[in-house]
């Protein structure tokens, strides 16, 4: 009795704890030691206290007023509390379905610290988008309190998003817009502290501008563009003239995603982040957000993205929140730890009311009536704390695939394929691809967005039809494929499941299943047409195996509640499961699978793991060629190979289920290609530099030299260099000594001419009055440059790179220090003007120093009259008459036969 006495304390805490207490999911300081764990208590008034018995009527009145009093106080002080220490404050939230038939949240009391890292997790249909729809503002239909700490910016992205702007451009500058306020109005505080004022009102702008500054700093906004690029790079959106109308959910999504993440609130809610991200953008949108300083809510079923993001786990289950500290594993170790000690708790206390039970029975029959009463009180006290039977998360349906039938490899062959939505040859999304699936092969393919992996199983399935190549399917094999978005026929999602895919008379489980469907409409117009329900029944007399098996699918996947849903009315998930269940029913050869985990909770992910991986079912199992960006989902079930669409080609690679192998493997791959790229781009550069060399006077050999040439650009536009490239006998580099170039102290300001450079000062245009000192971009810089060193200058925009490279090449003097070029050193500037600064550069370095003439150096002249024609060309002007006569004035300057004629 003390053993179920502790237990039943156990419980009642356990749940006084989850729905009586605020859960506070972060350490902020100043927070109390109990905060510090996670947690804060609610006051007194969020606990029903029951009067003592034994008390007067009057007595138990004052108490109660008493009480009721204390409870008001206490709620008060909460209330102050919260509205300055939490980032949200949730008291006696309860929500229900507008028609009232069901409670999706019920007494929730949750606060948030700043800074906190949540992941939200449950099964489909619990209410997980619910909470974060009220938390945002969206849903408004509910009972209790829920409401932001004031001044608090909430930003929240929805499953299925809306775009405000007709493009992708227009998107982001109107998600910039509150940033862009701040920026401004920082600029014209600034203009205004430089006109002439009182001191108070000094120091009202002054005040201001600090308040400005501190918003543009916490919200990162000095860097908004940079972020704004990086974010839309990594999410692989559409160009920013993409027009929103026409974009796909997943497009939409990543555009929304991308707008959210710069707009710099201090609270992100994020409803399934990584649906349509491909595993690069997963990776980044994980790393970002693990550096995310305020406070985020997510929910996800992507066990890595809540392991890698979130500090701390609640469940919504059976309408109640449960805080969890950890990550997604350390919360299912606790949750696992917790039904295993309740089981066992649970059958301790059927085992001693059995007991008991007995014990009163055989008393009351031999007549003993004083220990059965006394026997039956304690079985009633126990029988009204008895604990509830623990609901465990094991899912308890079993479900395999029959026999497939015997085919000879492959399954798919896929020969020299090439496709392009135009079906323009010079338009291939990807061309000459080979590919082979066996009966029991089970592959992952991946690569970026927009390279085409979700066209290469419509074209495996014949969806699309390939341009190019050989796409059969071995003779009577059943393939099936599931879209991201998944047209569905029928009216219902019963309908959409039985008989939404194309109707197939050779598979048996499609015929069974439309009978079947056939038999339950036949069963509902039963007394209007008897005939046709005997009818149908007949047609179904073998069919209650499939039947059983669909509704078994259709349990684990949450379809059985909306079976009689309209489709039309249908969210994407929903949808999405929908047309997964109806695949999977009709037991395919093979299945190709495009983000089969989207909208999958994680019981129903796990399911779907074992179904594919089991040792039970994997003999028996289906081909499986799988689009994802689930890494637990790849790594358990793909793990026979996986597939890199990159750059139209096709590469495989042994990763043995393992994704850091897979990140290994590449690397080396494209360490190998970029030494063959670099390979031929050498033997073109010396090709290019004898061709330069060559005189006239062998003009035979120069042109067979030259047709080569002209092969190795071909060979190396194609990626690899032709055969036998190999050259020898060109001269080397000449000696340049220990030195190339040396800095000594060097000091650099941002500025266009010596004179800026000279004092620090910059100069206006009009009068030449000084406008303010310029900050040093470089200060006190000593390098040295070796021969044959390569170095890389990288730093944001504005922080001097281009002022240090012309630095460099002596186009602009340093305000301090020394410059020292090596005697034989001769520099080149290519700067960011391309053809037009080196045409520049050119005629100035021909005209000898201070002299006005034209130099005599040969090699100038040549240099001059190339880059004058190549500019000349790429304006679509050509050499006319005026080019000719222009290199004509340059010859006429004192140039030799041999420099004109050059």
């Amino acid at each position: 009795l003390r053993t179920m006495a502790a237990a039943r304390r156990l419980m009642t805490a356990r749940v006084a704890l989850a729905c009586s207490m605020a859960v506070l999911l972060a350490w902020a300081p100043g927070a109390s030691g109990l905060a510090r764990e996670g947690l804060a208590r609610v006051p007194r008034a969020h606990v029903s206290m029951a009067p003592k018995k034994g008390k007067g009527k009057s007595g138990s009145m004052a108490e109660k007023d008493q009480r009721q009093a204390k409870q008001a106080g206490a709620q008060r002080s909460f209330e102050a509390e919260a509205a300055s220490k939490f980032m949200f404050t949730m008291q006696r939230l309860t929500k229900k379905l507008p028609d009232g038939s069901r409670t999706l949240l019920k007494d929730i009391n949750l606060c948030f610290y700043p800074g906190a890292k949540i992941g939200v997790v449950g099964l489909n249909g619990s209410g997980k988008s619910t909470l974060l729809k009220i938390m945002a503002g969206v849903d408004t239909e509910f009972d209790g309190t829920a409401k932001p700490m004031e001044g608090v910016s909430i930003g929240y992205l929805a499953q299925e998003p809306e775009l405000t702007g007709a493009t992708v451009a227009e998107c982001m500058a109107h998600a910039m817009t509150d940033g862009q306020k701040l920026l401004d109005r920082f600029t014209e505080l600034s203009a205004r502290l430089s006109e002439p004022m009182g001191d108070a009102e000094m120091q009202k702008i002054l005040d201001e501008t600090a308040r400005v500054q501190d918003q543009i700093e916490a919200g990162n906004l000095w860097e908004i563009d940079r972020v704004m690029e990086r974010a839309m790079e990594a999410l692989r959106c559409p160009p920013a003239e993409a027009v929103t109308a026409v974009l796909s959910g997943g497009e939409k999504r990543r555009v929304a995603l991308a707008a959210l993440l710069i707009q710099g609130h201090d609270m992100l809610l994020l409803d399934e982040p990584t649906n349509h991200l491909d595993l690069e953008a997963c990776v980044w949108l994980e790393q970002h957000l693990a550096t995310y300083p305020k406070c985020l809510l997510v929910v996800s079923h992507s066990q890595d993205f809540l392991n890698a993001v979130c500090t701390h786990t609640v469940r919504l289950h059976a309408q109640t929140l449960t805080y969890y500290g950890g990550n997604y594993n350390m919360f299912c170790t606790v949750l696992a730890d917790e039904e295993r000690v309740l089981c066992k708790a649970y059958e301790k206390q059927q085992t001693d009311v059995e007991k008991l039970e007995t014990f009163v029975r055989v008393n009351k029959a031999n007549g003993v009536a004083s220990s059965a009463k006394s026997k039956q009180k304690v079985l009633d006290k126990i029988l009204d704390g008895s604990l509830t039977k623990p609901q465990l998360r094991e899912p308890t349906l079993r479900f395999t695939f029959p026999a497939a039938s015997r085919l000879a490899p492959p399954v798919l062959p896929f020969d020299g394929v090439a496709f392009s939505y135009s079906g323009k040859p010079e338009e291939y999304l990807y061309e000459k691809l080979n590919l082979a699936v066996d009966c029991d092969s089970r592959i992952a393919l991946v690569g970026p967005n927009g390279c085409g992996k979700s066209t290469l199983l419509k074209t495996i399935a014949g969806v699309e039809r390939a341009d190019g190549g050989l796409v059969e399917t071995s003779r009577g094999a059943r393939i099936l494929y599931v879209e991201q978005e998944p047209p569905l026929r029928g009216t219902t999602i019963r309908e959409a499941v039985y008989t939404g895919i194309e109707p197939d008379p050779s598979s048996v489980a499609d015929t069974a299943l439309r009978a079947a469907h056939a038999y339950h409409v036949a069963t509902q117009n039963a007394d209007i047409d008897p005939d046709g329900f005997m009818a149908a029944a007949d047609a179904a007399a073998d069919c209650w195996d499939h039947d059983a098996r669909v509704r078994t699918i259709c349990d684990v996947l949450g379809l059985s509640a909306i079976f009689e849903k309209d489709v039309a009315s249908c969210s994407g998930g929903e949808r999405k499961r929908a047309g997964l269940a109806a695949a999977l029913a009709r037991q395919p050869d093979a299945l190709l699978l495009d983000e089969p985990t989207n909208h999958l909770d994680g019981r129903a992910v796990q399911w779907l793991v074992q179904l594919l991986t089991t040792p039970a079912s994997n003999r028996e199992a289906p081909a499986v060629l799988c689009v994802s960006h689930d890494r637990f989902f790849l790594e358990q079930v793909c793990g026979d190979g996986l597939l890199e669409l990159d750059r139209g080609g096709l590469h495989k690679y042994d990763w043995r289920g393992r994704y850091g192998r897979y990140l290994e493997l590449k690397d080396e791959r494209l360490g190998s290609e970029k030494g063959v790229a670099d390979r031929a781009r050498t033997v073109l550069r010396k090709e290019r530099e004898w061709m330069a060399k060559q005189p006239q006077a062998r003009q035979a050999k120069s042109m067979a030299r030259q047709d080569r040439y002209f092969k190795l650009e071909d060979a190396a536009a194609a990626g690899g260099p032709a055969d036998g490239a190999a050259l020898t006998g060109l001269a080397g580099m000449q000696r340049l000594g220990s030195k190339v170039l040396e800095l000594k102290a060097v000091t650099l300001i941002p500025g266009t001419n010596a004179a800026e450079q000279t004092d620090g000062t910059a100069w206006d245009g009009e009068g030449m009055k000084p406008r303010k000192a310029l900050e040093p971009v470089v200060k006190d810089f000593t390098f040295t440059l070796l021969p044959r060193a390569r170095w890389g200058v990288v730093g944001p925009n504005g922080a001097g790179k281009t002022t240090l490279l012309r630095a460099i090449a002596g186009q602009v003097e340093a305000l301090k220090g020394e410059r020292i070029v090596g005697d034989t050193v001769r520099i080149g500037y290519y700067d960011q003007r391309g053809l037009e600064g080196v045409a520049e550069q050119a005629a100035k370095d021909s005209l000898a120093s201070g002299s006005g003439r034209v130099a005599h150096d040969p090699m100038s002249l040549r240099v001059l009259a190339f880059v004058q024609r190549q500019v000349e060309d790429a304006r679509g002007e050509g050499l006319g008459p005026e080019g000719g006569g222009a290199i004509a004035e340059l010859d006429s300057g004192g140039g030799s036969g041999e420099g004109a004629g050059g």
